[in-house]
């Protein structure tokens, strides 16, 4: 059985945090407002300080198995082979910006990339999170052409 999605957590050196997989009949799109939705709300904690990568990666992990009742995590031994063999319909990387997300003055949206792919290796987007709903309406449109 295919898996809809992967979604690889990293730190901002590309060193995997971790990976789920996810079954979903869920578009990239609604995948994508969902992953907004959570960090936004998680980040305005009211606190001055930003939290670190890895207590806001935990708990926007927590967030999405809650949003996603098929949802597993990945073991990393197998995450090469499921990219390789395409197990999936996309592959989403989220990546904090070094720089930019040290510093919460900076919205989370602008300091978080993403990066998704299909199955078959083809580009979908790499960009911030914060320009990538409209970035992935316009990979539509031209896939629609």
């Amino acid at each position: 059985m295919s898996t809809s999605a992967i979604i690889t957590i990293r730190y901002s050196d590309n060193v995997v945090f971790a990976a789920l997989t996810i079954q979903t009949d869920a578009f990239l799109d609604k995948m994508l407002k969902n992953i907004n939705a959570s960090l936004s709300k998680l980040d305005n904690d009211g606190h001055s300080d930003r939290l670190s990568w890895n207590m806001l990666a935990t708990k926007m992990i927590g967030s999405i198995i809650a949003k996603y009742p098929k949802i597993a995590l990945l073991n990393l031994e197998y995450l090469e082979e499921a990219k390789e063999k395409g197990y999936y319909i996309y592959h989403v990387d989220i990546i904090p910006n070094k720089d930019k997300y040290s510093e919460k003055k900076n919205d989370i949206l602008d300091s978080v990339v993403i990066q998704a792919s299909s199955g078959s290796g083809k580009n979908i987007l790499d960009c911030y999170l914060g320009k990538a709903s409209k970035k992935l309406l316009a990979y539509n449109k031209e896939q629609l052409q």
